[in-house]
């Protein structure tokens, strides 16, 4: 199934089958409106089930279809903390490990 490209988020929740490009933008954004504030995010990207939990730049959880993603605290940039999101859900295979 190919996924379709949605407009950004506009609030927490789950979402359809999004595109990578798509989660990075709405959780950017979402970061954007209270960086002191924790902010959840379930969606489902690429064919993955995702479920973020994250305070500015540090992300306390990241699950990919039910499987921990390990992360680190020390990003100091948006940009690598938005790899560190990007590469931990492509770490994962489409269907589990």
């Amino acid at each position: 199934m190919k996924p379709e490209r949605l407009s950004t988020a506009k609030h927490e929740g789950e979402r359809t089958n999004m595109l990578m490009v798509d989660f990075i933008r709405s959780i950017t954004k979402q970061r954007k409106t209270n960086t002191k504030a924790w902010h959840v995010m379930i969606a489902k990207v690429e064919g993955r089930m995702v479920r973020l939990k994250y305070n500015n730049k540090w992300t306390q959880i990241l699950e990919v279809d039910g499987t921990r993603v390990a992360t680190d605290m020390s990003n100091t940039t948006v940009k690598q903390w938005k790899h560190e999101i990007r590469d931990g859900i492509r770490s994962i295979p489409v269907g589990g490990n």
